[in-house]
């Protein structure tokens, strides 16, 4: 009886040892490694962090142009690939950086790693280029400190936001595209996007935010979960349209009824150009 209950406990020993095989978390960059892996030339990073939930990667280049995808990997202060719950779709590139420019990308973290603890991490960005077969290779790595905060609860609105940096540091307002809000619930609504100009636009779906009229004054309403917007970007051809269903519900929960503003960016010059400031204007209940 003592030899059996001796072979079980072994047993159970190693089926929890390759459990815990399984679930350590695979890098998204094999080939990387912390430690050892140097920067790429010519290139530098930093983040802006933009919610709990998204970080606007800034990228200067100084060598030559190279290319962005989608991907991105998170390590923890230790060294160690933070687990993912999700992988990016990105096959393509998807941004240029090219010589002595500036590149911005929005990277939504919790497509890919759900609900992050406040914290410090190193964000990692694959940088690629066109080899002679055509195929997007990877030429090198930066890296940047990054610096999240925790989640807020959705009542706890933050600090006033005056008129002018409601609409952003100079930033202009995008004249061409004209916008109807219909079907609102306090769980979503739906965007009706029209285009007047000849030129393609294209719309960021990872970067909004919103905001509530509160005792007269804008308020900036924190994300009550993590989630995502959706693709980085939609285009809204010239002289098109764009249906667009928006559930609120993925990130702030049930919206309280009210005045709101939602703040989306607009680019031009297929999706490298200048960002302009599209206000959309609702209210949620009588």
């Amino acid at each position: 009886m003592k030899k059996r209950r001796l072979l079980f406990l072994c047993l159970a020993a190693l089926l929890l040892l390759g459990g815990c095989g399984k679930n350590k978390a695979e890098p998204v960059y094999p080939d990387y490694d912390p430690a050892k892996t140097e920067a790429y030339a010519g290139v530098s990073a930093k983040a802006e962090v933009l919610s709990p939930h998204r970080v606007m990667l800034i990228l200067e280049n100084i060598g030559d142009t190279v290319m962005l995808d989608n991907t991105f990997a998170l390590y923890d202060q230790k060294g160690r690939p933070v687990p993912c719950v999700g992988v990016s779709e990105a096959k393509e590139a998807v941004a240029r950086c090219s010589t002595n420019e500036e590149a911005r990308i929005c990277l939504p973290l919790g497509n890919q790693y759900g609900a992050l603890k406040a914290g410090n991490y190193t964000m990692v960005k694959r940088l690629v280029r066109l080899n002679a077969q055509g195929v997007y290779e990877t030429c090198g790595y930066v890296s940047c400190p990054v610096q999240l905060p925790a989640v807020p609860e959705i009542h706890s609105l933050s600090e006033p936001m005056e008129v002018q940096t409601f609409l952003g540091d100079g930033t202009p307002v995008c004249q061409d595209i004209r916008v109807s809000v219909t079907e609102i619930t306090p769980k979503g609504c739906t965007l009706c996007y029209q285009n007047d100009s000849d030129a393609d636009l294209y719309q960021s779906g990872d970067y909004r935010i919103l905001y509530m009229l509160l005792d007269g004054e804008w308020m900036r309403v924190p994300y009550a979960k993590e989630s995502a917007y959706g693709p980085a970007y939609r285009v809204i051809e010239g002289k098109g349209s764009l249906t667009e269903i928006v559930h609120w519900s993925a990130l702030y929960g049930s919206l309280p009824s009210g005045e709101y503003t939602l703040l989306v960016l607009m680019y031009g010059d297929d999706a490298y150009g200048d960002p302009q400031h599209l206000l959309v204007p609702f209210r949620i209940g009588e």
